[in-house]
């Protein structure tokens, strides 16, 4: 196992990013357990293609752990000394 795959403490965590279609995509799946994907498409006014995105993005890993930060992290602390 490579060392950037072990679990520290130190390692950093943040969500990945969901558009607002996406979030009410995630509201109706909990809200309607069982609906299509075709359902879902049509109740989000978007395309097949589309929709297969939406799903896409939900089931990856919501939260993500790095050893080391993404670069504007190290930008974005800096500015708040």
């Amino acid at each position: 196992m490579a060392a950037t795959d072990r679990r520290r403490a130190t390692d950093f965590l943040w969500l990945s990013r969901t558009t607002p279609t996406v979030e009410t995509a995630l509201d109706l799946i909990a809200r309607e357990p069982g609906l299509t994907i075709a359902d879902l498409g049509a109740r989000l006014d978007v395309s097949m293609g589309r929709t297969w995105q939406i799903l896409n993005i939900l089931e990856y890993p919501r939260i993500q752990r790095k050893r080391y930060p993404p670069p504007d992290y190290i930008l974005r602390a800096a500015s708040r000394r």
